[in-house]
């Protein structure tokens, strides 16, 4: 059977079989989204564990370093929730919680949040001639970061095309952060983005979007809005993958891109919350 650490709902025509009933799709498709909800409670716990830590290192003469909360320490075993013992080997980690890890260390060293239409023109481009979307917005970001030498940022996103409440079809688009505290690189991404598929030389107009609509492509410096009291620490992280569960005729494959450096990046800050030397 697949891995359940990946983000997808997968079909039976994704499973070679004589008799895709007994692979046991809908099993695995739970399994998937039950592991998913086990990591965003470990997010939670490590959050509040970490806010925690803030308060008892605070209470002396400096503050804490950023960084530093997010380590198990023995003095306040009695207070947190987890210690390193608690955390999974890297091997068992799902992309959920990669996916928080890497905004939680965008949150630490700095970095910007985005989201990106793609122009509904070339969406219906892409459907007339019988594209896959995925691999066009794949492609074209790809090329795009590497014609502008940002290839190796700590960088993801999602792509979707259903609205906040996951019912019915909007316009694709993508939702993504990256990991980087100079403004011109994000300035340099938001110009790659429009020229690359957002925007259209002729003008909105000729790209299809409503008279009224907004900017296509939005940066804004990286925060979290979320608490672990409320169960929402790592709000962007859990609002980009809202709807990747969730079935999409236009997004058959994969949907999530992470850089080779912002899975990199990930990792080192789970064996640094691990402890491993």
């Amino acid at each position: 059977m697949p891995s359940t650490n990946k983000l997808k709902t997968y079909r039976r025509s994704n499973l070679s079989s004589k008799n895709p009933a007994k692979l046991g799709v809908r099993k695995l498709n739970q399994a998937i989204r039950e592991q998913a909800e086990r990591e965003h409670e470990v997010v939670q716990l490590t959050a509040r564990d970490a806010q925690i830590r803030a308060s008892l290192m605070g209470s002396g003469r400096y503050p804490p370093d950023p960084l530093s909360v997010w380590a198990d320490f023995e003095q306040y075993r009695d207070y947190t929730n987890l210690g390193e013992e608690h955390l999974n080997p890297w091997r068992n980690v799902g992309q959920y919680l990669k996916l928080h890890l890497l905004l939680r260390a965008t949150l630490i060293f700095g970095g910007y949040s985005f989201t990106a239409k793609i122009r509904p023109d070339l969406e219906s481009k892409w459907s007339a001639n019988g594209c896959n979307p995925s691999e066009r917005i794949f492609k074209l970001i790809s090329n795009g970061l590497a014609e502008e030498g940002l290839s190796k940022l700590p960088l993801t996103y999602v792509i979707e095309g259903k609205g906040r409440r996951g019912y019915g079809s909007v316009g694709l688009h993508i939702h993504g952060f990256v990991q980087t505290e100079d403004p011109h690189v994000a300035t340099r991404l938001k110009v790659m983005f429009s020229r690359k598929f957002a925007d259209h030389p002729k003008g909105r107009a000729a790209a299809g979007y409503a008279a009224k609509a907004g900017d296509p492509v939005q940066f804004k410096p990286i925060y979290d809005a979320g608490d672990p009291a409320n169960n929402t620490a790592g709000r962007w992280a859990s609002y980009i993958t809202k709807n990747v569960l969730r079935l999409d005729q236009r997004l058959r494959d994969k949907r999530i891109f992470v850089t080779k450096e912002g899975t990199a990046l990930a990792r080192e800050l789970w064996s640094f919350m691990r402890d491993e030397s």
